[in-house]
């Protein structure tokens, strides 16, 4: 097993928001196309769940967590608010609030890789 970074970690979070956020805006500018279907992207989680993460116990005084202690994780997939005549199922509201969530994603993420980088920088001054 290869350790993970947190910077890698960070970097593949901002491509999977680049996909989601590519997905949101090729949904909004197809939302007058007739037959369109909407675009979804797998939730993030699940890609994380694929790679199999575990945590390191490097010392006998870290906890140690079982895999049954983290929790399920499963997403719903929800049917989008209308369908049109068109057939076209883009929902603008929907799709912006979708891109919402995807630019306070990305701000929390850089906030996160911030805070991280300011710890690394005082450790390593001393």
């Amino acid at each position: 097993m290869t350790p993970v970074s947190l910077f890698d970690l960070a970097a593949r979070n901002n491509d999977w928001l680049t996909i989601r956020q590519r997905a949101v805006a090729e949904n909004v500018a197809n939302a007058d196309t007739p037959g369109y279907t909407a675009k979804t992207v797998e939730p993030f989680e699940s890609v994380l769940e694929s790679q199999r993460v575990t945590l390191n116990q490097t010392s006998a005084r870290h906890m140690t967590l079982s895999s049954d202690s983290l929790g399920p994780y499963g997403t719903e997939v929800k049917d989008t608010w209308q369908v049109k005549h068109s057939g076209n199922t883009v929902s603008v509201e929907q799709e912006m609030i979708e891109g919402s969530a995807v630019a306070g994603a990305y701000s929390l993420n850089v906030n996160v890789v911030q805070a991280f980088h300011r710890m690394l920088l005082s450790a390593v001054r001393g």
